[in-house]
C-alpha cells in the first residue's frame, strides 16, 4: 500500500471497515489489516483509524477483552510514536501538530507506560507554574491523569487558586 495514494488508502481502510460492521467479513479479518497501517504516515488516514478505534474502543470497554484491545493499540501506534515528540517545532505544520496529539492520545488513553509518566511529568511541572503545557497537548494530560485522585485535586486546587486571582484583580 506504500504506493498509493493517502486517498486510495483512506478508502480501502473505509470499504473494509464498513463491510466487517455490517458482518459481510469477520471483524478480526479488518484487525489484521489495521496491522498494515502500521506504517501509515497520512494524518488523514489516521485520524480515521482514530474514529474507527474510537467506535471499537466504546464496544468494548466493558468487556473482558477490553485490556487486549488496549495492548493491540499501543501495538498499532508504536511505530509512528516515533515519529513525533512532546516539544511543539518551530514551523511545524498544522497537520502535524494534529498527528501529534491523535498519538500521544490513543498511546496514553490505551495505557502505554511511556507517555502516561511521561504525561504526569509535564502535569506536575505545569501545575507548579515550572513549565506550561502545550495547548494541542493540555487535554490529554489532564484527561489522561484524571482518574488519578490527587492529580485531579492538585488540577482543581491549582486552577481554583489561578480563578480567586483572577476575580480579584477584576
Amino acid at each position: 500500500m506504500s504506493g498509493w495514494l493517502a486517498c486510495c488508502r483512506l478508502n480501502v481502510l473505509d470499504d473494509v471497515y464498513s463491510l466487517a460492521a455490517a458482518g459481510q467479513i469477520p471483524s478480526v479479518e479488518f484487525m489484521k489489516l489495521l496491522q498494515a497501517y502500521q506504517t501509515e504516515t497520512s494524518y488523514v488516514v489516521w485520524s480515521k483509524m482514530s474514529d474507527i478505534l474510537a467506535t471499537l474502543r466504546s464496544l468494548l470497554v466493558d468487556l473482558p477483552c477490553f485490556p487486549q484491545f488496549n495492548q493491540y493499540v499501543c501495538r498499532l501506534f508504536s511505530n509512528i510514536r516515533k515519529e513525533f515528540n512532546w516539544e511543539k517545532e518551530l514551523g511545524e505544520s498544522h497537520l502535524y501538530t494534529l498527528h501529534r496529539s491523535l498519538v500521544i492520545s490513543w498511546l496514553g488513553r490505551a495505557g502505554d507506560t511511556t507517555v502516561r509518566n511521561e504525561a504526569k511529568r509535564r502535569f506536575d511541572l505545569h501545575a507548579s507554574g515550572k513549565q506550561t503545557i502545550d495547548a494541542d497537548l493540555r487535554y490529554m494530560s489532564g484527561k489522561k491523569l484524571n482518574s488519578c485522585v490527587n492529580v485531579y485535586m492538585n488540577f482543581l486546587e491549582y486552577y481554583v487558586d489561578k480563578s480567586i486571582v483572577f476575580f480579584k484583580l477584576m
